[in-house]
């Protein structure tokens, strides 16, 4: 076999022990001077002659290896100059416009009536419980704030009725993401004043905001106002009529101030003093309409042009039980006023099509750059109430009717709540809102 020519130290090896002495001289100079105590006496020059050259391989050019090295990527001016910054002046520093800007969700009546109530009594606790009604629509209910209109008194001295409910409704709606409460409607005073404080003090208990009925004239005349999204929403709220029983009560009381009434004359100049004391936008709603009726009068619609024409934003009604349209009204000044005549009804113990139908209506509302209120959104989801039996009980759940059918719902349900989703599409018809869940 043919021995392999050895071919010396390689240039690398040679180039690597000049570096090395050169760090050792480099360190015995230096040394000495960091070490006061140590001496290190190395004389550079012997090291250096301690490396013969004659000793050294010879190298040809050959025998050197050359690599080749990778182009660098071209490097611009602009990469490598170090950058200069600008001093800052007045007109260079800009601060962006603060957004304004929030979601309210408005629901339709909750009456709490004997069927409802009845399905909610544990006779083993004797007690009440109805935080599971509103289980299955608590994601829809969610925004920055939600009203629903209360037609109950929570009278705990009183016997419990269609108009008297227990108060552990109140954790049904706070659960459920209601933050505010409309609580005028015909009967709210067929307990007196000593019913409708009872009733405000259980809700604001539960940090709930109530407007349309008051404990005194002074709170009657402070305009409720919330600020949202950086935004002041004033509530405005109004009943169209009260029973012969609440009339009566009112009258010898002298209690006309606590629960105010359809009057445009009184809600323009509510609005007007709303908007003098900073409100940027007034909702006015309305318990009104009625009973059963999913046609719009011609005196609500009378009504509305001329509540929208005193400079309410928008107008949110309920009292009739059933949904009616949604639809713009242009004001004498040019503006558009979202009008929503009747969100029908989120809880009650009717079995009719249109009564188990409602309507949640979503709004998202800002402010254009000369503060303006610009509705951005309207949307709803349609609702439906179940009612169903288990272990001979009834029990009631309010959902999505545009949703698919929960577990337990027979056939018969299906179709109701099929039909109950017709029902208010049929209504919003040509309207603004936009369907979802």
């Amino acid at each position: 076999m043919r021995k392999k020519k050895h071919r010396g130290i390689s240039f690398g090896t040679i180039l690597m022990l000049a570096i090395t002495l050169c760090v050792a001289g480099a360190l015995a100079f230096v040394l000495p001077r960091l070490q006061g105590e140590t001496e290190l006496n190395v004389d550079a020059g012997e090291m250096l002659s301690a490396l013969k050259l004659s000793d050294l391989p010879k190298l040809e050019k050959n025998d050197i290896p050359i690599q080749a090295q990778a182009t660098a990527e071209p490097t611009t001016a602009a990469a490598t100059a170090a950058p200069t910054l600008a001093p800052k002046t007045a007109e260079a520093v800009t601060t962006a416009a603060p957004t304004y800007e929030a979601t309210l969700c408005f629901g339709g009546s909750v009456m709490v009536q004997s069927g409802v109530r009845k399905s909610a009594y544990y006779s083993a606790a004797k007690d009440y419980d109805f935080t599971d009604i509103f289980t299955l629509l608590a994601s829809s209910m969610q925004s920055d704030f939600t009203m629903v209109t209360l037609e109950n008194l929570i009278v705990p001295s009183a016997k419990v009725s269609d108009t008297v409910a227990p108060e552990q409704i109140v954790p049904m709606l706070t659960g459920s993401g209601v933050n505010g409460v409309a609580l005028g409607f015909p009967e709210v005073f067929d307990q007196g004043s000593a019913g409708v404080t009872s009733t405000i003090n259980a809700l604001q208990g539960k940090g709930l905001a109530v407007i349309g009925a008051y404990t005194s004239a002074e709170d009657a005349a402070n305009v409720t106002t919330l600020t949202l999204g950086g935004m002041k929403v004033a509530l405005l709220h109004y009943t169209s009529a009260l029973t012969n029983t609440g009339k009566k009560k009112i009258k010898n009381e002298s209690a006309a101030d606590l629960i105010p009434l359809v009057d445009t004359e009184k809600i323009a100049s509510d609005i007007s003093r709303a908007k003098q004391q900073g409100a940027q936008a007034v909702i006015v709603s309305l318990n009104w309409g009625s009973d059963g009726k999913t046609a719009v009068t011609k005196d609500q619609k009378a009504t509305a042009q001329t509540i929208a024409d005193s400079g309410a934003d928008m107008i949110i009604g309920a009292g009739s039980e059933t949904v009616q349209t949604v639809e713009w009204l242009s004001t004498s000044d040019g503006r558009q006023v979202l009008c929503a005549y009747s969100l029908g009804m989120l809880l009650g113990d009717s079995r009719k099509n249109a009564n188990v139908a409602g309507l949640l209506l979503k709004v998202k509302i800002g402010l254009d750059a000369d503060g303006s209120l610009n509705i951005r959104q309207v949307t709803g989801v349609p609702t439906y109430i179940w009612r169903y039996k288990q272990e001979g009980q009834y029990h009631y759940r309010v959902l999505p009717s545009n949703s698919l059918a929960p577990d337990g719902m027979d056939s018969d349900q299906i179709s109701a709540m099929t039909k109950a989703l017709k029902t208010v599409q049929s209504a919003l018809e040509g309207s603004p809102v936009s369907l979802g869940n």
